[in-house]
């Protein structure tokens, strides 16, 4: 990823790479107002809106102004109304940059002043910022592949970008042709630009497109209609693209669990006006005290691999929420050191430019991380400035605390016309439009999400009380944390996959203090010589490693279908209403934000947080699909017990 580079010796914030200027600090934002506001007729639609979201697409996000004037008038003019703007941008402005050139819209833009607090730790494709009314989705790379990449349905079109003559890569058939296919009926566009190749390129696309009076010495722009497009809708094959589950009408929901996970999908729901019942069993609540601490990280692998763009989108959206709601968090941005073995670090620094995780490290010699941590290190570190450590049981019971609470275990999920009966194991039968399961290793318990290929893995974590930890988190193989405001610092933890025992053992309290030796000699020494306890949890994780998240699959299409040969219609493929988010494994502090992001813009049906390829690498039924494609038979509830009663017959 490459940023912008700015003439500074124009007057205007002027691009260098295109030679074309961003706006006019003169007349810029009324500009905006002119062209994409009035061209759009949003002052109209957003009043009138029926729908509780209102979506914008945009081509060149630029210094943000256009998302910013279009977020000022909802919040002005249609309050309780969530916008969302889908843009994409090649050469993203720094951050150290954009606050000096968007200053003097601010008093007129206030929602700025929220927005640059949040223009940070950016990544490489869909980078996603969260807002109490809005939520912006941001495609750094090429617009076309962007968008192709993108599964939103658009209301109104910005078209911005640099003019044609000096950005001719942008204005391409193929990319009117992708906007044509996120298009409906009432989508409309406008943009600055009436270059014929434009008029063109969106009249074959399938809109209409109409002249009107442009803004100061130009004399026209473009407003238009989408009316339909009648060739062939542009599809990648590179990624199977799941069908969107049907929105959930109603607004009662249960989560099922009280994770970390079941938190973040429950503030969320919140933040839509959802009415939220949370079912936490008592024996089942959080398996470690309040005051344990757990380091926020991900490890960037070395290449960009699936798994590594996952964490790099979840890790950057976490930090940037940290930044701008976690003032009274339990926890603290102390930084982080990811160790790395030589071998690993010669490679990793040969690929760091373009590396998805590039923007949210940076390199150190083992000497200054040795300085970072207050110890001696003997390893080269990635340092992390802005991450550090979350207590998890904590800050899942403070996003918990307003959500009527129901303590007592789920013993069955039934569906009909009425929505979802949950019945308690005390009895009680409750109704909801929509189930949310997030119980961690426990999400398999139910008939419905039996067939979901969850491993348990046992993980023990020890606590020291006294002693001097590091000054920051450090982690190689297992991680130690810096002392909270008791004195008390953790390190660990073990790894022990298809263990679902949480008895407390001596050895892993001894293959802790090994690998905190390997870590630093000095902090093993000073935790075996302090007052320590251990605690033990089992985590869930999944065959490829990477999380489960979103619809689960109707049993007849799940144990009979063949997904290569599978016609049922889109809304009969899902269990209406069901949804699942589990299989974090030891990431969930990072990546459950953004995870239940994407499972709550499931259920309401609003954009979501991320594009195809990344839905296919985090989709709860993605093995279900994998299996059918190679020809493998779907491991299913009918399956497995057909298997275990051949078992037992001679």
């Amino acid at each position: 990823m490459e940023f912008a580079h700015l003439d500074p010796a124009h007057g205007d914030p002027v691009s260098r790479d295109f030679d074309d200027v961003y706006f006019s600090r003169d007349g810029g934002l009324a500009e905006t107002r002119h062209v994409f506001l009035a061209g759009n007729d949003l002052p109209r639609r957003l009043s009138q809106h029926s729908r509780p979201w209102f979506s914008i697409g945009e081509t060149g996000f630029g210094t943000g102004l256009n998302f910013l004037a279009a977020w000022q008038a909802c919040r002005d003019q249609s309050p309780g109304l969530r916008l969302h703007f889908i843009s994409t941008e090649r050469y993203p402005i720094h951050p150290d940059q954009l606050p000096a050139l968007l200053a003097p819209m601010l008093d007129d833009l206030p929602v700025g002043r929220e927005f640059l607090r949040a223009w940070s730790h950016l990544v490489p494709g869909w980078n996603r910022f969260s807002f109490a009314d809005a939520e912006l989705t941001l495609w750094l790379g090429d617009a076309t592949a962007g968008f192709e990449d993108c599964t939103a349905r658009i209301d109104a079109w910005f078209l911005d970008g640099f003019s044609p003559a000096r950005n001719p890569d942008l204005w391409q058939p193929d990319l009117f042709r992708v906007l044509a296919r996120l298009s409906h009926a009432q989508t409309t566009f406008a943009t600055f630009t009436v270059a014929s190749l434009v008029r063109t390129g969106l009249s074959a696309a399938g809109f209409r497109v109409e002249k009107r009076p442009g803004f100061g010495r130009k004399r026209h722009c473009l407003q238009g209609q989408f009316i339909g497009f009648h060739g062939p809708l542009p599809f990648s094959a590179r990624h199977y693209w799941w069908p969107r589950p049907a929105p959930v009408g109603g607004h009662s929901v249960a989560i099922v669990g009280s994770s970390l996970a079941a938190a973040e999908l429950a503030v969320r729901c919140r933040r839509r006006q959802l009415e939220v019942t949370v079912y936490a069993p008592t024996d089942a609540a959080q398996p470690f005290p309040d005051t344990v601490q757990g380091a926020v990280y991900a490890r960037p692998g070395l290449e960009a691999d699936p798994a590594t763009c996952h964490y790099a989108a979840a890790l950057s959206y976490r930090l940037r929420q940290w930044s701008t709601e976690g003032a009274h968090w339990p926890g603290q941005r102390t930084g982080l050191l990811q160790l790395m073995p030589a071998e690993r670090w010669d490679r990793l620094l040969n690929n760091l430019a373009a590396h998805p995780f590039a923007q949210l490290v940076q390199p150190l010699a083992a000497t200054a991380a040795s300085q970072r941590a207050g110890v001696t290190l003997t390893q080269p570190a990635l340092w992390f400035r802005d991450a550090g450590w979350i207590a998890p049981a904590a800050y899942a019971h403070q996003l918990l605390q307003d959500c009527r609470q129901i303590n007592d275990r789920v013993q069955a999920l039934e569906y009909s016309d009425a929505g979802w009966a949950v019945t308690t194991a005390g009895g009680s039968r409750h109704r909801h439009d929509a189930v949310l399961i997030a119980a961690g290793a426990r999400s398999d318990q139910w008939a419905q999400t039996a067939h979901l290929p969850l491993k348990p893995v046992r993980g023990q974590l020890t606590a020291v009380a006294g002693g001097q930890g590091p000054h920051c988190v450090v982690c190689g193989e297992r991680y130690v944390t810096p002392p909270d405001s008791e004195g008390r610092w953790h390190f660990g933890a073990t790894f022990t996959p298809g263990d679902s025992n949480d008895t407390l053992r001596a050895s892993d309290r001894q293959d802790n203090l090994e690998a905190l030796r390997s870590l630093s000699a000095e902090l093993a020494q000073r935790a075996a010589a302090s007052t320590a306890a251990d605690h033990a949890a089992v985590r869930a994780t999944t065959p490829d490693y990477l999380p489960l998240a979103g619809p689960i699959l109707q049993a007849d299409i799940r144990d009979h279908a063949d997904p290569r040969h599978c016609y049922a219609p889109w809304s009969a493929l899902y269990s209406p209403g069901l949804f699942v988010l589990t299989g974090l494994g030891s990431k969930g502090l990072a990546s459950a934000p953004l995870l239940a992001e994407y499972v709550v813009c499931q259920l309401t049906g609003e954009p979501l947080p991320f594009g195809r390829q990344h839905e296919s690498r985090v989709h709860a039924e993605r093995h279900w699909l994998r299996n059918g494609l190679s020809g493998r038979r779907p491991v299913t509830d009918r399956s497995r017990k057909k298997k275990t009663e051949d078992k037992g017959n001679p």
